[in-house]
């Protein structure tokens, strides 16, 4: 029997502060904003806060940003204790039946945790671009991060240089670079 997975927009003055917590604990703060600034992003609707529950509970969340032609995922985590239910195969599945295109990045295959999580998004139909990719800091004196960017059934003409441009423009203000 597939896992029941549902999704649904939160809106910012309803966020179960489960989210924050595992924000928090699933990302390194160097891949992630401050949680004042990510509240405030989803109150001015630029960014979307959606919610994963498995049979009825909260399991997870997906930070994304709706892009000219895609989808961008910026943070995606479902709570360790539910991972391998199949949960993360059918949001993407969701997301790609409701959204159509979707980018995210990932980071290198440089250990075993990030060569699993490649071959998740690679078995979600995700394929990588082969460009390099080096995501812009959240913090001001912080290096880029050097990260793979993934699309799944992008429009006919999108390419790597309008894809990044597109996230750099406007997931983190930065314009001109790639």
């Amino acid at each position: 029997m597939p896992a029941k997975v549902s999704l649904k927009i939160a809106y910012p003055q309803a966020i179960n502060p489960a989210v924050r917590t595992l924000y928090e604990a699933a990302f390194p703060k160097q891949e992630r904003r401050d949680w004042e600034e990510e509240v405030t992003l989803l109150e001015s609707g630029k960014l979307v806060l959606i919610l994963i529950e498995y049979e009825g509970a909260f399991a997870g969340f997906l930070f994304c940003w709706p892009l000219h032609g895609f989808h961008f995922i910026e943070h995606f985590a479902v709570l360790p204790e539910l991972r391998g239910n199949h949960i993360g195969r059918n949001v993407i599945a969701q997301m790609g039946e409701t959204f159509g295109a979707l980018v995210l990045e990932a980071t290198p295959p440089v250990d075993g945790t990030a060569m699993r999580r490649l071959r998740f998004y690679e078995n979600a139909g995700f394929q990588l671009f082969k460009q390099d990719y080096r995501q812009p800091p959240y913090r001001e004196g912080d290096a880029p991060l050097h990260m793979r960017l993934l699309h799944r059934s992008l429009p006919e003409g999108a390419t790597f240089e309008s894809v990044s441009a597109a996230i750099f423009r406007e997931v983190y203000k930065v314009i001109g670079q790639h």
